[in-house]
């Protein structure tokens, strides 16, 4: 029994590094930080840009294609998100494309079987869920690859700071 808790605790660790998120930003803010800001000042919609200097209250910021600094008071940011690079989701994908693929592989293979003839030498008759788990396979490998191409794209990764005096 102890060999067993052991097993799965090894199998949990990869998972909980792999998940695990990194150190959130502190305020005040790096210089040169891609940054997503939503305040009063832009009728509180989320504008993209460049820290430029933080102070204590102030935080000034360039937004994307301006050559100005805007002063923004942090008592009117309702919210702040420092780029953290990107990601993409090929597991996640592949294990939903494989899910879906097989799933549906077996389905319609249920849905559609027919019992053999007595005159067919080359069939191999596995009967209804034999020959559904048979084209699972297939079904689930062609799904995997739909899915790993569809979590392959690269996707931004914010995270959110916390303001002071908040």
């Amino acid at each position: 029994m102890r060999t067993a808790h052991i097993f799965v605790a090894l199998c949990l660790v990869p998972m909980g590094i792999a998940t695990a998120q990194s150190a959130s930003p502190h305020w005040p803010l790096d210089s040169g930080s891609r940054v997503r800001i939503q305040a009063l000042l832009f009728s509180d919609q989320a504008q993209q840009g460049t820290v430029t200097s933080t102070q204590a209250d102030t935080l000034r910021f360039r937004a994307w294609r301006s050559t100005a600094s805007t002063a923004v008071g942090v008592k009117d940011i309702s919210r702040i998100d420092v780029f953290q690079g990107t990601h993409s989701r090929k597991t996640r994908g592949t294990l939903i494309g494989f899910a879906v693929g097989a799933g549906l592989a077996a389905g319609i293979t249920a849905a559609t079987w027919k019992k053999p003839e007595n005159g067919c030498g080359w069939c191999m008759d596995f009967g209804r869920g034999g020959d559904a788990a048979v084209i699972a396979l297939p079904g689930g490998l062609i799904g995997g690859l739909v899915g790993f191409l569809f979590g392959a794209q690269q996707t931004d990764t914010w995270v959110p700071v916390k303001l002071p005096n908040r």
